[in-house]
């Protein structure tokens, strides 16, 4: 861990994320678990995703802009 902190700890980790993406992929394979098993209370079982919907919503015909003084008082 010291060694890991000397480096930049998680901010290095991040720019190993974007600079070497494959390096930082086998990385998490690594400490990732192969699989995961999630067991629940039998009488409240976990619930499950069966369908994502996408709902497509029109924009206004024409946006205005608003201003906005950060300054005013309360």
């Amino acid at each position: 861990m010291e060694a890991f902190s000397k480096v930049g700890g998680a901010e290095y980790l991040r720019r190993i994320s974007r600079t070497h993406p494959q390096v930082f992929c086998a990385l998490l394979g690594k400490i990732l678990p192969a699989q995961t098993q999630i067991s629940g209370d039998p009488a409240n079982p976990l619930q499950t995703i069966n369908r994502i919907e996408y709902v497509v919503i029109q924009p206004p015909k024409q946006l205005s802009p608003q201003v906005v003084n950060v300054n005013a008082s309360r």
